[in-house]
C-alpha cells in the first residue's frame, strides 16, 4: 500500500498518477489536505478503458476500482486484491444523460457500486465491506439528469453489511428533486439534497478560470477589443475585434462583430476569428445598407449549435462548422401596432457556408401572444419616433436537454428558444417548429402565475441553466429594476437582482440583490449572470463595469473592476462577461499563464477517451 497526500500535488490538473510496481493512485488537486491510497493490483492496470466520474475514478479494464475522489475524511484502504477481480465501476449514462445506470454498475467477483446519481455511492471507507457476487448501482438519473433518483441497489451474497449496501439515492447533480435511499439490509450512502450533489469541487471558492470581457453594447465603431483576464485581473490575451457579446470557443477562437449599422447599435458583420486573429467565418447578408452593401444587423445575442447558452456546461460541446442562431433587427411596418416604421426583432439562422437555413421568427407576427393589455397597446401607438425599436430584445438561447421536457412538458423542447424583450418586460419560449409562443412571464406579473417572482423590469440574459450545472432546468435572469414596460404606472425599483426560478411553479430558488442589504447593487441597463460548475454565479453589473462571483450563500469570492480603455460612448460599461474554462485556451496557453486545473477534470462525468489519452501520455 502506498499513501499519497493530495497537497503534494497542488498544481495538478485533476489526478496525479503514480505507478509503483503494481500500484495505481489517483488524487484530485484541491486546497484541502487529501489522503488517497493505492492498492496493489493483480495484474497491473493501465489508466484507460474505463469511466471518469465526478470526484471519482472507476475503471473497468482488467480488475480494479479507485473511487470516492479522495474526499478529506475518506481513506480508501483495506480492499483485498481478490475483491477487485472483475469489479466493474460506472454509473451508466453521462452528466447530460439521465439514463438509468444499473447495467454498467454490475460488479464481478466483488462488485463495488458507483451509483447512477453522478456521485460515487455505495462505498464504505473500507472497500472490503462490500462483497458478494455482485452489487448493482442505483437507477437514478445521471449527474445532470432529471428528477428523483431512488437507489434500489441489490447486494450480493456474503457482503459484510448483510444483503449489501445500497448506493445513495441523491438527486441528480442539477435540476432534480431529492431522492430517497432504499436500504436492502445494509447501510445507505448519500440520501442527497434536491438539485445538488453531496459536494462540489471548489465549493465556496472561486471557480478558477479566465474571464472574457465584452464591450458596452456594440462598441465596434471605436477601438475596443475583447480581452481575457486571469483570476488576478492580468490580461492574458486580446483579440482584434469586439462582440455583442463576444463569445469564446474551445481552442481560443472568438465570435464577435465589426461595424455599426447606421442609426443603431447593430453589427454590420459577424465574424469568427482565431486566437491569432485570422478570420475563420463571417456573415453579413441579411439587411441592405444604403451604400449598396449588406449587414447582419445582429444585436445583443446569438448562439452556436451544440451549446444552448454560449458558456461552459458539462457535455454541451460546440460542434464544428455549426449553424448560428442570430438575434437581429429588421425595418418593417405594422399598422395594427403603430403608424410609422418599426425596428422589429427577428431571429434567423445561418449555416457555416453563410446561407440562411429558412428559420425566421419576427416579433410583429406574435403581438397577440405577448399578453399586452389595452393600456400597453395604446402606449406603443402613442410613442413618437421615426422608427421605433419596440421590443429591444436582449437575449436568445436554446433550452437544451432538460428534465422538464423529459417529464412530458412539451413547451420545454430542447430546440425551443427563450427570448427576452427588455422594453416589454417580457420573456417567452418560442416553439422552434411553429414559431408560436408556448410559455411566458410578463409583461405584467400581477394576477398571473408568475406574480410570486415580483415584477421584472428591463431584464437581461434570462436563460435555462443547462443540464450538468447546479440548478439545471431553472431560469437564471438579471432583473435590472428599471421602469421599463408599456402602459405601466409601477415605479422603478432602484435596485437590481439576479433571480433563479423554477419555470413550472414560478418559485424563486435563489436570489442575489436586495433593496437595503449588503447585497444591494444597481445596473439599470446591460448586465448578465452565468452559472458556474461549482455552484457559484458570475454577475456582470454592467453600468458599473464590475464583475463579481458569488456563492450560493451570497458570499463574494472574486471581483474585477473594469477600467475603461475604449474611446467609444459609455466606455466604462461591460455588456456581458463570461468565465472561460482553462482548457478552452489553445494548447500551452493555460500552462504558460495561470496553469489552472481544467474544468472537465474537476466537474465532468465522461467516458474517456480524451482523459484516457491525456493520462496515457503520463504512463510509462
Amino acid at each position: 500500500m502506498r499513501e499519497v497526500l493530495g497537497d503534494e500535488h497542488a498544481g495538478g490538473d485533476l489526478e496525479d498518477v503514480a505507478q509503483d510496481g503494481q500500484s495505481f493512485v489517483a488524487c484530485r488537486a484541491r486546497k484541502a489536505r487529501l489522503t488517497c491510497t493505492a492498492t496493489a493490483l493483480s495484474p497491473p492496470v493501465p489508466p484507460w478503458g474505463g469511466r471518469v466520474l465526478s470526484r471519482a475514478f472507476v475503471f473497468s479494464a482488467g480488475a480494479f476500482v479507485l473511487s470516492a475522489g479522495c474526499t478529506d475524511e475518506r481513506v480508501l484502504s483495506g480492499m483485498p486484491a481478490a475483491d477487485l477481480q472483475g469489479a466493474v465501476g460506472g454509473s451508466g449514462g453521462s452528466p447530460n444523460g439521465g439514463e438509468a445506470g444499473a447495467a454498467d454498475g454490475i460488479g464481478g467477483g466483488g462488485g463495488v457500486i458507483a451509483g447512477a446519481n453522478g456521485v460515487t455511492t455505495g462505498l464504505e471507507p473500507a472497500f472490503g465491506s462490500v462483497g458478494g457476487a455482485s452489487a448493482v448501482g442505483g437507477a437514478g438519473p445521471a449527474a445532470g439528469g432529471g428528477g428523483a433518483g431512488a437507489a434500489s441497489g441489490v447486494g450480493g451474497t456474503g457482503a459484510s453489511d448483510g444483503a449489501g449496501a445500497t448506493g445513495g439515492a441523491g438527486a441528480a447533480a442539477s435540476g432534480g428533486s431529492g431522492g430517497s435511499a432504499v436500504d436492502s439490509g445494509g447501510s445507505s450512502n448519500f440520501a442527497g439534497a434536491a438539485g445538488a450533489p453531496d459536494e462540489l469541487p471548489l465549493e465556496g471558492e472561486p471557480c478558477v478560470g479566465y474571464t472574457l470581457i465584452g464591450s458596452p453594447e456594440n462598441d465596434a465603431g471605436a477601438d475596443f477589443a475583447a480581452f481575457l483576464v486571469d483570476m488576478d485581473g492580468n490580461e492574458v490575451h486580446r483579440w482584434n475585434i469586439t462582440g455583442f457579446p463576444p463569445k469564446m470557443l474551445p481552442g481560443g477562437s472568438l465570435v464577435g462583430c465589426t461595424g455599426v449599422f447606421p442609426s443603431s447599435y447593430d453589427c454590420v458583420q459577424m465574424l469568427q476569428v482565431s486566437w491569432e486573429g485570422e478570420i475563420e467565418w463571417s456573415f453579413d447578408d441579411f439587411a441592405a445598407l444604403r451604400d449598396g452593401g449588406t449587414a447582419a444587423r445582429h444585436h445583443h445575442d446569438f448562439q452556436r449549435d451544440g451549446n444552448p447558452v454560449g458558456y461552459y456546461a458539462p457535455g454541451h460541446d460546440f460542434v464544428s462548422e455549426p449553424n448560428t442562431l442570430v438575434l437581429a433587427h429588421d425595418i418593417t411596418s405594422a399598422p395594427e401596432i403603430r403608424d410609422g416604421e418599426l425596428d422589429d426583432d427577428v431571429i434567423y439562422e445561418v449555416d457555416w457556408s453563410g446561407e440562411r437555413t429558412g428559420f425566421e421568427w419576427r416579433g410583429v407576427d406574435h403581438v397577440a401572444e405577448f399578453g399586452f393589455d389595452q393600456a400597453a397597446l395604446d402606449n406603443i401607438k402613442s410613442i413618437s419616433a421615426t422608427r421605433l425599436e419596440w421590443l429591444h430584445g436582449n437575449a436568445i438561447s436554446r433550452l437544451g436537454p432538460n428534465h422538464w421536457y423529459d417529464a412530458g412538458r412539451k413547451e420545454f423542447h430542447p430546440d425551443n428558444i427563450l427570448y427576452s424583450s427588455r422594453r416589454a418586460n417580457l420573456i417567452v419560449v418560442i416553439d422552434h417548429a411553429t414559431g408560436e409562443v408556448v410559455w411566458r412571464v410578463g409583461p405584467d406579473f400581477a394576477g398571473r402565475p408568475e406574480e410570486p417572482l415580483g415584477q421584472f423590469m428591463g431584464q437581461h440574459m434570462p436563460h435555462m441553466i443547462p443540464r450538468g450545472l447546479p440548478g439545471a432546468g431553472n431560469i437564471l435572469v438579471f432583473d435590472n429594476g428599471t421602469g421599463a414596460g408599456y402602459g405601466r404606472t409601477t415605479p422603478r425599483r432602484e435596485w437590481s437582482r439576479v433571480v433563479e426560478f423554477d419555470p413550472t411553479t414560478f418559485e424563486i430558488v435563489w436570489q442575489y440583490g436586495s433593496a437595503s442589504g449588503t447585497d444591494r447593487f444597481v445596473s439599470p441597463i446591460v448586465s448578465g449572470a452565468q452559472r458556474l460548475p461549482n455552484g457559484n454565479t458570475l454577475i456582470t453589473i454592467g453600468v458599473s463595469g464590475l464583475l463579481i462571483e458569488v456563492t450560493p450563500s451570497a458570499e463574494i469570492v472574486w471581483e474585477y473592476q473594469y477600467d475603461a480603455s475604449s474611446s467609444g460612448s459609455n466606455a466604462s460599461w461591460v455588456y456581458r462577461a463570461y468565465r472561460i474554462p482553462p482548457e478552452w485556451l489553445p494548447l500551452g496557453e493555460n500552462a504558460a499563464h495561470a496553469n489552472y486545473p481544467s474544468w472537465q477534470s474537476l466537474f465532468e462525468v465522461s467516458a474517456l477517451p480524451e482523459d484516457a489519452a491525456a493520462l496515457k501520455t503520463r504512463w510509462p
